[in-house]
């Protein structure tokens, strides 16, 4: 049988056993269907219940369909269902629920719970909990002990989502007890323990919520569930932050990030990237946030999770409005508003009212804020969360602060102190009773207002860090300068004020290395937009610098270029005198430049040429893009990438930058010295560039690079080596003769040289 048998092949060890060909299976197939048609669906039934008890649902699924066996679909979707939402394959459950004729699924109470799960993914919550309800009610008044649990365990999830606390804690209290040492429903034993942990946390009991987030964990490793392991570390990440144990936190998400990235699940990545974004906000570290918060976005995108693409907006936002970037902030609340409204969030959807709040008070826009304020206060009304309740009362109470209604805002602080302060949230609780500090001592209480402050630092003394404290703490350093000379509280109360205004030196630069990563919210322009490459022209606050002292004073933009020239170092007056004012005595270049200074800063800003140490420097500390830093970081960052690709990237968009030579106006040596360096370097990279264009094969591209270079510099050999490389690739051996001879003349006419070896080597080689 096996030998000269194309359809067969043995297996095995002893080859005793065989494997056909698939196209003789089919054959069989067909000819089975022939010869025996009325013992053809039988014969399916039992290859699909085999695959059913494999858990080979699809297989599975794809006979019952293939028979038409409704009540068979409808008990297999039952059985896997569970197993499916646990290896989120949320897609495929959701097409079969869909593919069930309404009656079939009215008619069973397990497929309304898994109905209920789908919609729950979907971000339909309210949908979601009619199908709970209904479930619930049907498998009460069955009896179904099991399927009772799962759905409560799932409802619990529901009304959190919902703001419904206290009704998912209930929920999930009550699937703890009817799964109390049933071995068969330890799974959902651990699920419910979850669900009420993180009730627990988002009322702000946090040490509640810790318990009960171990007690899941625990119970999943016991299943060596891993899956729903990493989903715990996850949970309990966030938890230690919240209880500012930030060390904690990073091992559990570094965990449940390696094991999300060993099973190649995108989705969860994105989950605790953000996760991972945030506690670098908290850390302070915008940049890293950033990039992380980016990152997550692209895999919550890719795989179209909507709730989790809502929260990373919204932890843009809250990283813009630290920054002062108040309309990219916006921009990014306005986005998550939209995505909250297909979720049906109600947790999101409170903070966006309150970010935005936040926001427009700081922007000085109180009746704004107001109606912001008021959305936040019915939707805390919905939800009877303590916690929920303290959010709106620290908002509230900071409006109150501005407007000066000083008693309502220490009524209102007081009460958001006290619940922060109780449920362990140390950050908020610092924050809160920091402002309630200020609103003492604005009213005169001296004695509560020191009181105040010293819970604050007490809250923060053993904290790694405490960015949100600084962020809040920007408003109350006229009142903390009170306490710089207080015996106990004096040497903290001097830390924090240096950390503050540390802080607010460093927005400006933040925003500025910000501005590359940021893809999603695009950031509000720079205070100070430079070109030098084509065209010399300053831009402040988005709009050209137009007034006399720039337009007519040529020595002071040339100041302002030379300077930026030597952005590193700074240069003494002396040292800018002689490339200036070569020609003037001591008298005359004292005068000179304190003229051109004058006009360089009236034009630009006070802050934009800064001296220290008796040396003139651009004040590289503000929020500025400058076209020739950019060109060079990405020509410098494509030395080091990792792919070709990468490298091509980088270098496609340095080319782009470079418009033309450096400071057309300017004259002089040194602004020659720089011309010639800059374009070199351009020279350089479009070389590189038209390499790898070659390398891949794509020589049209590469020869175009080639002209590009060799517009400017006829001579340069390398780029007419490169361009006989590029045809003779098309197979235009003309064009590699013509390139050849063009070389040649170019040589002699402009340097009275012939080729090099190189080059002759090469074209006798490919003509």
């Amino acid at each position: 049988m096996v030998q000269n048998n194309l359809f067969v092949l043995p297996v095995g060890e002893d080859g005793k056993w065989l494997r056909y060909h698939h196209l003789f299976g089919e054959f069989l197939k067909a000819q089975f269907e022939k010869e025996r048609p009325g013992q053809l669906e039988s014969h399916l039934r039992r290859i699909a219940f085999v695959y059913k008890e494999r858990e080979e649902w699809a297989r599975a699924y794809s006979l019952y369909t293939r028979i038409k066996d409704s009540s068979a679909i409808a008990s297999l979707i039952e059985k896997a269902g569970t197993a499916l939402i646990r290896n989120a394959q949320f897609a495929l459950l959701a097409k079969w629920m869909d593919d069930l004729a309404v009656e079939v699924l009215e008619s069973r109470a397990s497929l309304l719970s898994h109905k209920g799960t789908v919609l729950l993914i979907q971000g339909k919550v309210e949908k979601s909990l009619e199908y709970l309800n209904r479930a619930e009610i049907a498998q009460r008044e069955g009896e179904d002990k099991p399927g009772l649990t799962r759905t409560l365990a799932r409802r619990a999830t529901a009304q959190r989502y919902l703001g419904n606390y206290q009704a998912s804690i209930q929920d999930g209290l009550e699937a703890l007890k009817l799964s109390e040492g049933d071995a068969e429903l330890r799974s959902v034993q651990a699920e419910a323990y979850r669900a009420v942990g993180v009730s627990l946390q988002y009322q702000g009991k946090l040490e509640e919520a810790h318990g009960n987030l171990e007690q899941s964990l625990s119970r999943y490793q016991s299943l060596e569930d891993k899956q729903n392991s990493a989903m715990l570390d996850m949970e309990l990440g966030i938890c230690c932050q919240y209880q500012g144990n930030t060390h904690q936190a990073v091992i559990h998400y570094e965990q449940a990030l390696t094991y999300w990235q060993g099973v190649r699940n995108t989705a969860r990545q994105s989950f605790v990237l953000n996760n991972l974004g945030s506690l670098h906000h908290l850390s302070g570290n915008y940049i890293e946030a950033a990039q992380l918060f980016e990152q997550a976005l692209v895999l919550a995108r890719n795989n179209g999770i909507l709730r989790s693409e809502a929260y990373l907006l919204f932890n843009l936002g809250n990283l813009y409005a630290d920054l002062e970037a108040n309309d990219s902030a916006k921009d990014a609340f306005e986005k998550t508003r939209e995505t909250c409204l297909k979720l049906d969030d109600h947790y999101l959807l409170l903070n966006v009212e309150l970010a935005e709040s936040a926001l427009a008070r700081r922007e000085g826009n109180l009746s704004h804020a107001a109606i912001h304020l008021r959305a936040a206060e019915e939707l805390v009304q919905k939800s009877h969360s303590t916690f929920e309740q303290s959010l709106w009362a620290m908002e509230a109470g900071s409006r109150a602060l501005d407007e000066k209604k000083l008693e309502r805002a220490i009524i209102h602080l007081s009460e958001a102190y006290a619940v922060f302060d109780e449920g362990g949230q140390k950050l908020e609780a610092a924050s809160a009773v920091l402002l309630l500090c200020k609103a003492f001592s604005v009213s005169g209480e001296r004695q509560k207002a020191q009181t105040a402050l010293g819970k604050a630092l007490s809250l923060v003394g053993n904290l790694e860090s405490y960015q949100p404290l600084i962020v809040v703490g920007r408003s109350t350093v006229a009142e903390l300068r009170d306490y710089v000379e207080d015996s106990n509280l004096g040497p903290a109360v001097l830390r924090l004020i240096n950390q503050i205004e540390c802080f607010e030196r460093q927005i400006a630069s933040l925003r500025r290395k910000l501005r590359p990563h940021a893809s999603t919210i695009l950031l509000i322009p720079p205070r100070l937009s430079i070109c030098a490459l084509g065209k010399a022209q300053v831009k402040l606050n988005g709009k050209p610098v137009t007034c006399s002292t720039w337009i007519n004073q040529k020595r002071a933009r040339e100041m302002f270029f030379y300077l930026l020239a030597h952005i590193n170092k700074g240069l003494s007056r002396e040292e800018i005198g002689i490339t200036l004012w070569p020609d003037s005595s001591t008298e005359q270049l004292r005068l000179q430049f304190r003229n051109t200074i004058y006009f360089l800063r009236f034009a630009l800003g006070q802050d934009v040429i800064i001296n220290t140490e008796r040396k003139y420097l651009f004040n590289s500390d503000m929020d500025y893009s400058y076209d020739v830093q950019e060109f060079e970081r990405r020509v410098k960052q494509a030395e080091t990438a990792n792919t070709p690709l990468e490298k091509m990237s980088l270098l496609t968009e340095a080319i782009q930058l470079y418009e033309g030579e450096f400071y057309p106006e300017g004259d002089g040596t040194w602004v020659m010295t720089e011309r010639v360096r800059l374009s070199q370097m351009h020279e350089h990279s479009l070389l590189v560039l038209a390499q790898l264009h070659l390398e891949r094969d794509e020589p049209l591209t590469a020869l175009s690079h080639c002209q590009a270079i060799l517009a400017g510099n006829h001579c340069m050999e390398s780029a007419h080596r490169l361009a006989m490389q590029a045809y003779a690739a098309l197979g235009n051996r003309s064009g590699v003769t013509n390139q050849y001879k063009q070389c040649e003349q170019f040589l002699l006419d402009e340097l009275g040289l012939e080729p090099s070896r190189e080059t002759v080597k090469l074209y006798n080689l490919i003509r």
